[in-house]
């Protein structure tokens, strides 16, 4: 008798578990649409699986009539199931050169931009870019470096660091941009998650999606300090030369082992 209780009240949470299984393996089955036709998009909440597209679908929803509400929401699904791919590919150690992330992002920043989502924290367009006094428009990374210019890399330590100052940026635009998208939702919400980004500790059980690339922002940022400043982990390398090889290899992004 005891059995058959415990199998009444576990059976749901199974069940549950299946469907939750099935959908995570056929991903085409989440969309509202695959159901049947979408015939208001704009009643339609949070469609997406990745909290950063379900953002932009929130803003879009307020400013875009159906028409190209329809489009978007096509456009969206796509991207949707390249930002789930990359979390899976970087979850499993891929992407070490940062090349996919990066293209992925630019999809995202085209959308915004092409349907007049990106807000004023988009720079990725600007003129003063490409002029040598502004490399960087974030002040905290450009501070930075200037620091790597003193600091005695050899020119292909330089070329490569300015690629991963260039990728850290771009991150910096897109969080920002996710941030006026949040704080037009939620304004209490969005101080929030902008305090996070100062703080010294976060809460590792942390799932919320923009709160975790603060995290990782952070971090990428105190390892680009250390390359820019001439400082492998620990100091633990007094040969120039042998120093100068553990700094590309940190470039590298190896994993631990």
């Amino acid at each position: 008798m005891q059995s058959f209780l415990l199998l009444v009240l576990i059976y749901p949470l199974l069940s549950l578990g299946s469907k939750y299984s099935e959908a995570a393996n056929n991903p085409s089955k989440f969309y509202p649409d695959e159901k049947s036709p979408i015939l208001n998009h704009a009643a339609v909440e949070s469609p997406f699986r990745m909290q950063k597209v379900n953002l932009l679908w929130e803003k879009a929803r307020t400013k875009l009539l159906e028409p190209k509400l329809q489009k978007l929401y096509s456009e969206l699904k796509v991207q949707d199931k390249h930002e789930l791919t990359l979390k899976k590919l970087k979850g499993e150690g891929g992407d070490k050169d940062g090349s996919k992330e990066a293209e992925i992002r630019k999809k995202f920043t085209l959308l915004m931009s092409s349907y007049g989502l990106a807000g004023t924290g988009d720079q990725s367009n600007s003129k003063e870019q490409d002029t040598p006094k502004a490399l960087f428009k974030d002040k905290k990374l450009a501070r930075l470096w200037e620091k790597a210019e003193k600091s005695g890399l050899n020119d292909e330590e330089l070329i490569a660091l300015q690629e991963e100052f260039k990728h850290h940026e771009a991150r910096i635009n897109e969080y920002n941009l996710l941030l006026e998208m949040a704080g037009d939702k939620d304004s209490k919400r969005y101080n929030e998650i902008k305090r996070e980004l100062d703080k010294e500790e976060f809460d590792i059980r942390d799932t919320n999606e923009i709160t975790r690339s603060a995290k990782d922002l952070k971090q990428n940022y105190e390892r680009l300090h250390r390359l820019a400043t001439n400082q492998p982990i620990e100091n633990q390398f007094g040969e120039p030369k042998v120093a100068g090889l553990w700094r590309m290899a940190l470039m590298a992004k190896f994993e631990p082992e």
